[in-house]
């Protein structure tokens, strides 16, 4: 671990205080460096964001080695001969999640949060109640990759009397739009080809809102002042993987009780006055 450290910006800033925690610990087949124009797509008003730079010499699918490609490839044919009929419908769908992650880690991607609530049980746990996200893939022409795993998703999980699919163009670009009746209002998935990047969200404006930062870069992360000041501290241009949390937005979004909770984390963490976070992971030296 080179460095951890955390910081009180409100000597030189009252209104914004930061908490900043770097580590290089990531072996030398992960590429250095989050592109520029992740930032460059994800709004700068989001409550989290998780940023990873993936490979640089990613190759097509077909072309792909190690052990992450060689799941999503056992996973793909497994399900192809037809062995997954008898499996109980939780497992499968954990399987085709990990299919899917696979097929996402091996580009560079953002995934953002714009709002999550949740509402209290009786039993003192807790629900979600709403949440509006996105995941932007920077994958140059390689778009098909998601377009074949969205479309085995829509053919298993989809059907004509409780799902209604709708296009319209938005940026640019057309957008599908799936509404299921088996899912609460707020639960809308979007997704499409936004220039070299795919877009896949939830929520009824997410992806416009992708779409808006693209368009207007001001209103993007990238032109974010405080992250500005804080990126070279945390070496953000040289690192892997990196989160940003606005945690005075997160835990406005929350009921007393979850809210305390989330406090008693930051507490212990020494984040308890933190309105922002940003932790990057890379590496350094061999």
């Amino acid at each position: 671990i080179s460095t951890v450290r955390l910081f009180d910006a409100g000597a030189k800033r009252r209104s914004r205080r930061a908490g900043i925690l770097t580590f290089f610990l990531l072996p030398p087949a992960i590429a250095a460096g989050v592109p520029t124009k992740l930032l460059d797509a994800v709004p700068s008003d989001i409550v989290a964001g998780h940023l990873f730079a993936a490979s640089e010499d990613f190759q097509p699918p077909i072309d792909d080695a190690g052990a992450v490609p060689l799941l999503r490839f056992v996973l793909d044919q497994i399900r192809h001969l037809g062995l997954l009929s008898q499996t109980d419908s939780t497992v499968r769908r954990w399987l085709d999640v990990a299919a899917a992650f696979a097929d996402l880690i091996r580009f560079p991607h953002a995934a953002v949060l714009f709002d999550i609530q949740a509402a209290e049980r009786p039993d003192g746990g807790h629900r979600l109640s709403r949440l509006a996200a996105a995941v932007v893939v920077q994958c140059g022409d390689q778009h098909a990759v998601f377009q074949r795993r969205i479309q085995y998703l829509l053919n298993t999980y989809t059907n004509t009397e409780e799902s209604v699919l709708s296009r319209e163009a938005i940026g640019g670009c057309e957008v599908t739009t799936l509404r299921d009746r088996r899912l609460p209002d707020w639960a809308v998935l979007s997704w499409g080809q936004l220039g070299d990047r795919y877009v896949v969200a939830i929520g009824d404006r997410s992806f416009r809102r992708i779409a808006a930062a693209v368009e207007n870069r001001s209103t993007s992360l990238a032109e974010d002042s405080w992250l500005g000041k804080v990126s070279a501290e945390t070496k953000l241009a040289d690192a892997s993987w990196a989160l940003y949390l606005q945690m005075d937005r997160l835990r406005r979004n929350f009921d007393s009780c979850l809210d305390d909770k989330i406090r008693r984390v930051t507490d212990a963490l020494r984040l308890d006055r933190a309105d922002g976070l940003l932790c990057t992971v890379g590496r350094t030296g061999r």
